[in-house]
């Protein structure tokens, strides 16, 4: 059995500068991340798959959901939730729309889909939500 070998000062910061270009690598270029970000924020309404998401940014769905998770943290999925969730609370403070009529602008398919997806992030229900939200406003 070999000892084994320890590693020198060169080999510990080729290892280093690697990892940071593997972290770097594992990005989307800032001008796709502009693009995707812009494109998500404009099509809340509507469905937005992975697919079309790599198709604006000329990379395969896989490749681009690994890029995408490097660049914002989160899945494209998560994202696009996240982004739609905090649509719904400006509809909810800003207007007196149904939170079916908000689920729906928002692209949720139905009112017990975004309620859900509301409690599990935002840890309440909505119509609660929006009735703490009125009351601190004083309205």
């Amino acid at each position: 059995m070999t000892a084994p070998m320890e590693m020198t000062i060169m080999d510990k910061v080729s290892v280093a500068l690697a990892g940071s270009a593997l972290s770097e690598a594992s990005r989307l270029a800032p001008w796709q991340e502009r693009k995707v970000a812009r494109h998500i924020a404009e099509h809340l309404d509507q469905s937005i798959t992975i697919r079309d998401l790599a198709e604006i940014v000329g990379l395969s769905p896989n490749y681009f959901s690994r890029r995408f998770k490097g660049s914002f943290g989160v899945s494209p999925r998560a994202y696009v939730i996240r982004g739609r969730l905090e649509r719904a609370q400006i509809l909810m403070r800003q207007t007196r729309s149904s939170l079916c009529q908000i689920a729906l602008a928002t692209g949720f398919c139905d009112q017990a889909h975004m309620s859900r997806l509301f409690h599990a992030v935002v840890g309440d229900t909505p119509q609660r939500w929006r009735r703490e939200q009125a009351s601190a406003a004083g309205l």
